[in-house]
């Protein structure tokens, strides 16, 4: 079990975490939404190749899509681990310790943040979600 800040406190982690989860939503929402688009692209053009009978180039167009369509799917569980965390968040608020689903949650976020930002600069601080939450 995680055990929590005081929510007492005005200054209290837990409303900057609604908002860097909700930042980090946004990010996961545009890079999911330009994925998708690479997937219908690819969709496309697997349908083109296999018409004009270029099939082992639609083989490995099909690899990429595959690939691409996983991506996706991280994504989504990505977007619903930051809407269960926002969900349970008058949950953290009230208890000091935290169950094993919402410790998935957060730290499945906060291994996977690095991976969402590309450019070290451009990444919030994954400490930044680790704050609010203590060992």
């Amino acid at each position: 079990m995680t055990k929590i800040r005081e929510p007492t406190n005005p200054n209290s982690p837990i409303t900057p975490l609604k908002k860097l989860i909700r930042h980090v939503q946004c990010r996961i929402k545009l890079l999911k939404n330009k994925r998708c688009s690479i997937v219908r692209q690819l969709r496309d053009d697997v349908a083109q190749l296999l018409t004009h009978g270029h099939e082992q180039s639609a083989f490995d167009r099909v690899d990429q899509l595959f690939m691409d369509e996983s991506i996706v799917a991280v994504y989504d569980l990505l977007d619903h681990f930051c809407e269960f965390i926002i969900i349970h968040l008058s949950y953290i608020r009230k208890h000091k310790d935290c169950p094993n689903d919402i410790n998935e949650a957060v730290s499945t976020l906060i291994f996977r943040i690095g991976k969402v930002w590309r450019s070290p600069r451009a990444s919030p601080d994954s400490e930044a979600l680790r704050r609010p939450l203590r060992t």
